[in-house]
Order: C-alpha cells, then structure tokens, then sequence
C-alpha cells in the first residue's frame, strides 16, 4: 500500500485503569494528499473538552472504524505524551517500539471484538463522514449530474410553456378573425340534401352539378341523407363545424378543445311552384300548416328561420293562364257551332289569380316567419343556392362585426390607382348602383369626362330622356343579390 492511502494510528490522551491505551484512530487522506499532510483522527470513548483536546486533531465518537482491516502497525512511540509534529511518527522498524507497537495492535482487536458484541456497526470498512473520500467525489459527481438534469428539465418545461402560450393566442387570433369573403366562411359548413333530392324529378335535378363543384372548390361538401333521415321532401339543412365558444365578458370568442358539428338555425325547402299553388287551392291555411308540419318533423323553433325557394312560378301561372284562355275558346267554338248564343258552362276547375298567390305568400311570411325566394331559371337555382348557403355560412361574423365591434373601424376604404378606378368607387357611392353594375359603366365610359361628354351627345341627339336612358344598354355581371345578370 502507497503512502498516500496508508492509514495513521494515533494514541490518545486517556489510558484505562491498567495504563493500556482505550482507543485508536484511523484516517485515509485523499489520493491527491501525502500521509504527512493529512489531519490525524481520534476515535474516543469518552468525549473530550475543549481544554484538553489537542490542536489540529479530530475526534469521532464511532465504534465501527475500528473494524476497519486496514490498520496498519504504525504508532507515535513511547507511553507518553508527546506531540503530533512529524517527529511523533515513529517508524515501525525502530528498536525499541516494537513492544509498544504490538501492544497498540493487541489492545484495538480486543476493544473492537467487546465493542462489537453490543453494538452493529453504522458504518464498515470505511469512514464516508470524512471529507475528500473518493466516495464523496462520486456522490457530488452523481449530485452535479442530478442539478443538471433538473435544470435541463425545467428549462424544457418552460420552454413547452412558452410554447404552448404562443399557440394558444395564435388559435385565439385566428378564431377572432373576422370572415369578410363567403369563400373563406363557407368550408365552415357542410349540406345535408334530403334523399328525394338525388331524383331526376326533384326541382334542383338541373342543377346539382354546378352545386356540387362549387362547393366542392370552395372546400365544403354535399351529403345526401337517407330515406329514414328524411321526413319532409325537399329539405336541405346545413351543419355547422364549430371551433370556438363566445365568451360575453371579454367579447371575443376562445378556441374549443374538442371542435364539435351542430345544425344551423336556417333550413331551405325546394319546391315546385305547382306544389304550393294546389296547397293554396285547397284552403284552410294549408300552405300555413304546411310549413308547422314541417317545424314538427323537423324539430325547428319558430325562432329558427326556413328559406321556401318556390321554382317556376311565374312560368305556372303564364302556363295556367294559357290553358285557361285554350279552353274557354274551345268552349266558345263548341257553342257557337250548335247554334246556341250563349257559351254553355262548363266545371271548370278552380284556378287561383296571381294576386291570391301573392297574398297566400304574404300570410304564410308573417305567420310562420319564413322568407320566400322565386326561381324560375336552373341557373338562377343554382346561384340562388349557392348565395343562400354562403350567407349563413358568414351570417355569423356579420352579426359580430355588428355588435360588440361596432367601434371599430370597418374595412379600409379602397383608393383608386388610376382614373377609370376612381370613376367606378364614385359610381359606387350613388344609390342603386352596385359593384358589378359600375364596372360595366367603365367599362364603356373609362373616364368621367368620357362619361359627361356621352351625356351630352345624348341630349343633343335625343333629348333628355334619351340621355337618362344611355346606360340601359351598359353590361351587369352580377345582380344585387350575388345571382348571374
């Protein structure tokens, strides 16, 4: 064994009652130390004071360190008192230390075994209470790697935090933007068609297709629910893909953890003109109740809105009214030919005029609150549907920019780059004039000048109503409504 891990029995300053010495100590030094530099320790029975306890010396009350099997026979020399200094070390092959030395070793065995019979010990075969053991070396190691670990945590935990934080007012900001295009609200919602709509027959057989890649392009889509989820014919509902909660303190919505489908407050009946005029030809109010019929089965409040889009209405009724006219002159004709002078009456059956229709149509709007749409052309129904299912699909942020953020500043106002621009944002701004109907103007007249010197021509040529008249013939893509001109 080296000297740097050659443990040092010191003799201690109290003997027992045969002079013999009570206790030894042992100390191993750091790797780094020399045996001569390390602190020496005492291992006593008995505590010592203050006063007589020796400088420099440390003192362990364990009985354990005397089991240690690495004493080593080494003393200070002689029975009496004498000091720690490096001339205390006596060297183990000196003349005249061996009795001593051998009485050293003798009496430590014999204390251990008697100490050992009463006592277990805490601590074996090494002194882990001591500073600069190799075992504290690896214990503060392991504790470093532990404080490492822990601060490599928290710093990943604060990071997913901040993270978190960072996506959350990213959802919040987005569910709080404001949809101003029907291209951006519609993929929001889906159709579901009653099962009768999938037949040739039905009154939106035309023009299915168009609606179905509009929706399609638009990233919605167009389900047909079956004959069991079908009561009333004609019916399309919409679902609505809800992904934040309105919070009426903050006055903005919060995003949902769990997004979630649900009906919209808004139904659409497709119906045949013929359907709803023999409806008004039976009487009682069947038109009204009709439409509660459908409420029931359908489970929708009256608070909740049904859109009626009535198709061919206009042609039913020119229709009706030939028939009539062709059979009153077959009547004539078949009267005159025998001779009578009066036309013979005939059971003709019961037609309603077009002002009964209107007024059925008004009665069943302020009873049953619903809004009536008149289609007559395929392309007009599938505009019509279209524009329908894209304002409900958008009614929603409408109604919020209308309410809590009625302060706010609405959209920027569009300024004109060029002079053909201008003159169309100022045809914009007269009353009756939509967007589409001011791009066909400039699409003529460019430039206000052009505009008034056309004008003028006019009135020269034709007189003032011939000027009023001039822009009759000017070209609109797009109605009021959203529909094809």
């Amino acid at each position: 064994m080296s000297d740097a891990h050659e443990p040092i029995i010191v003799l201690t300053d109290e003997f027992d009652s045969d002079g013999e010495i009570s206790f030894v100590g042992i100390h191993r030094p750091l790797e780094s130390q020399r045996v001569r530099r390390s602190a020496p320790i005492v291992i006593a029975s008995d505590p010592v004071s203050d006063e007589d306890a020796l400088p420099g010396i440390e003192q362990i009350f364990a009985d354990p360190v005397l089991d240690d099997q690495t004493i080593t026979e080494r003393s200070t020399g002689g029975g009496n008192r004498r000091s720690l200094g490096d001339d205390a070390r006596a060297d183990t092959t000196s003349v005249g230390q061996r009795p001593l030395l051998d009485g050293i070793v003798d009496n430590a065995s014999r204390t251990t075994t008697q100490r050992l019979d009463n006592t277990r010990p805490i601590v074996v075969n090494d002194v882990r209470a001591v500073p600069g053991t190799r075992s504290s070396k690896e214990e503060r190691q392991a504790q470093k790697e532990i404080d490492r670990r822990e601060k490599a945590l928290a710093k990943a935990s604060a990071k997913a935090a901040k993270e978190a934080e960072k996506s959350l007012q990213r959802k919040i900001t987005e569910v709080n933007k404001l949809r101003a295009s029907k291209q951006d609200s519609v993929r929001e919602i889906r159709l579901y068609l009653s099962a009768d709509m999938e037949s040739p027959f039905s009154p939106i057989a035309g023009a299915l297709p168009e609606i179905r890649t509009r929706f399609k392009d638009n990233l919605s889509e167009i389900h047909f629910l079956s004959e069991e989820d079908s009561p009333v014919p004609g019916s399309i509902r919409i679902k609505r893909h809800v992904k934040a909660r309105w919070d009426q303190q903050a006055k903005r919505f919060f995003p949902l953890e769990q997004p979630f489908w649900e009906w919209d407050t808004s139904t659409l009946l497709v119906v045949n003109a013929s359907e709803v005029v023999d409806k008004m030809i039976s009487g009682n109010n069947e038109l009204v109740q009709w439409i509660k019929d459908v409420r029931m089965m359908l489970d929708i409040p009256l608070g909740h809105q049904i859109i009626v889009v009535i198709k061919g209405l206009n042609k039913y009724q020119a229709k009706k009214k030939t028939m009539a006219n062709r059979e009153f002159t077959a009547m004539a004709r078949a009267g005159l030919a025998a001779g009578e002078t009066t036309v013979p009456s005939a059971d003709v059956p019961r037609r309603i005029g077009q002002a009964d229709i209107e007024a059925e149509l008004v009665n069943v709007q302020v009873k049953e609150r619903v809004f009536v749409v008149h289609v007559e052309r395929t392309e007009d129904m599938e505009d019509w549907i279209w524009n329908l299912c894209a304002d409900i699909a958008l009614r929603p942020y409408k109604l919020l920019s209308k309410s809590h953020l009625s302060f706010a500043e609405g959209e920027p106002k569009r300024k004109a780059s060029s002079m053909t621009d201008a003159l169309e944002l100022m045809l914009q701004e007269v009353q009756g004039i939509t967007s589409s109907a001011a791009a066909g103007i400039t699409a003529i007249y460019p430039t206000f000048a052009e505009l008034m010197l056309a004008f003028e021509r006019a009135e020269r040529r034709g007189g003032i109503e011939k000027a009023e008249n001039m822009l009759a013939d000017c070209e609109v893509g797009l109605r009021q409504h959203g529909c094809k001109a």
